[in-house]
């Protein structure tokens, strides 16, 4: 730790890096979850990606969905997963802003760029997801 700034010479940020509140929320969240919640947070991550797939497979659009446990990502314009960078910026990033403004218009809170992820929490129900996938899905066929 000593090399971390400010008395080493490694420079590390982040949201609420280091904030000893968030520190403490991360180490309890932590310590509350159990193989039950592991579990709910993959079925909710199957659900998801699934239902994004559906959502565009029949839309017209080039869409697909990369995938690492729970975390996701939409990339529009690939019709495969990126495993590069290089490909990464090959994605459709407008229509991901697309994608993104209409998400707010439902009231889905997703990231503004198209190179952050998604993420799914205990607290999704499938009917949340439901409103994720809809408004994917309304976008895309529109």
């Amino acid at each position: 730790m000593e090399q971390l700034a400010p008395l080493g010479r490694v420079y590390q940020a982040g949201t609420l890096s280091g904030n000893p509140v968030a520190v403490a929320a991360g180490i309890a969240t932590l310590e509350l979850l159990d193989a039950a919640a592991y579990a709910t947070l993959a079925d909710s991550a199957d659900y998801l990606a699934a239902g994004l797939a559906d959502a565009f497979a029949g839309s017209g659009r080039t869409a697909s969905v990369a995938r690492a446990g729970t975390l996701m990502s939409v990339f529009l314009g690939l019709d495969a997963p990126p495993s590069t960078f290089a490909e990464a910026v090959r994605q459709d990033t407008t229509a991901f802003g697309e994608l993104f403004h209409a998400w707010r218009r439902a009231g889905v809170y997703a990231p503004p760029s198209a190179f952050e992820v998604l993420f799914v929490s205990t607290a999704h129900s499938h009917a949340d997801l439901d409103a994720v996938v809809k408004a994917a899905s309304t976008w895309a066929n529109a």
